[in-house]
């Protein structure tokens, strides 16, 4: 299992649900939006089948992102796009956190407490 970036309202990832980014809003930003491209479906057995959205890392490499339980799951990190999943973030209103619990600013990272 790889390491994952959550873009989430809450302050730790875990708690998304308490501060969800509806899946609507989800959507809606994420086919609006001029670098994502609709890449598929995952199918959570929790939630269902949902849209993945491909964000250019650069060299080729992209990560994916997809919605679940309020909040956007980001796989396949690359540390040359966090600061365009921090402005993604920023116009979410919410935060990037990192599986472990540190969280990514435009300043940089900063450890969980």
């Amino acid at each position: 299992m790889g390491y994952n970036l959550h873009i989430t309202r809450a302050e730790h990832w875990l708690d998304a649900d308490g501060e969800p980014i509806g899946r609507q809003e989800w959507n809606a930003y994420a086919s609006g939006h001029p670098a994502m491209q609709h890449a598929g479906w995952i199918e959570w057995k929790d939630v269902g089948r949902e849209a993945v959205y491909d964000w250019p890392a650069g060299y080729e490499d992209r990560s994916s992102l997809s919605w679940r339980n309020g909040e956007v799951t980001v796989t396949g990190v690359y540390t040359d796009y966090i600061p365009g999943l921090v402005a993604i973030a920023a116009d979410l209103e919410a935060n990037v956190v990192g599986d472990d619990g540190e969280r990514y600013t435009s300043d940089g990272v900063v450890d969980a407490t």
